[in-house]
């Protein structure tokens, strides 16, 4: 018989009470991503007078005409412009990724270690921050295709995957 000091008992314990702590704390995390997303799937099958008057209920009678309403405004185009630019922003990334990746894991050069110090530079900037540049660049080209393109491209040249090669940086 074990008693309750002795340091594997107590170890197995605070190992379980961390245990449930964090599949409590990824519990709440989960619902507070899913909630919004279950929320407005729920909604989108009801009438605009059933989510006035009932926000938080289930649906008394499934709206199918809802989605036919916001395919006969601009949401069809806008689908449409999203799967455009996002098409070519991917082909345009994975044209410039792959043969930069190749040479950084395969040769070896004078000031490496500085370039892949950079893309690890850019990587840690917020979002946010590496937006504000790029602003005055989508007005200047008028807001078209080719200025979203150019954001998500440079937006992805941030986060390249170049320094998870494991290369010395020193």
């Amino acid at each position: 018989m074990s008693r309750p000091d002795h340091p594997q008992v107590v170890q197995g314990r605070s190992q379980r009470v961390a245990q449930m702590l964090g599949t409590g704390l990824l519990t709440a995390i989960a619902l507070v991503v899913v909630a919004p997303v279950v929320w407005s799937l729920v909604n989108a099958f009801k009438s605009h007078g059933d989510i006035k008057a009932h926000p938080w209920a289930l649906p008394q009678h499934i709206a199918w005409s809802n989605f036919g309403l916001a395919l006969e405004g601009h949401m069809g185009r806008y689908l449409l412009n999203s799967v455009i630019v996002t098409g070519i922003a991917v082909v345009v990334i994975v044209a410039l990724s792959a043969p930069a990746a190749y040479a950084f894991a395969r040769f070896q050069y004078a000031g490496m270690a500085l370039v892949l110090g950079g893309f690890l530079a850019v990587s840690m900037f917020s979002g946010a921050v590496l937006l504000i540049p790029l602003f005055p660049l989508t007005h200047w080209l008028h807001e078209r295709f080719g200025a979203l393109v150019l954001v998500w491209v440079f937006r992805a040249a941030g986060n390249s995957d170049v320094v998870d090669r494991g290369a010395p940086l020193a």
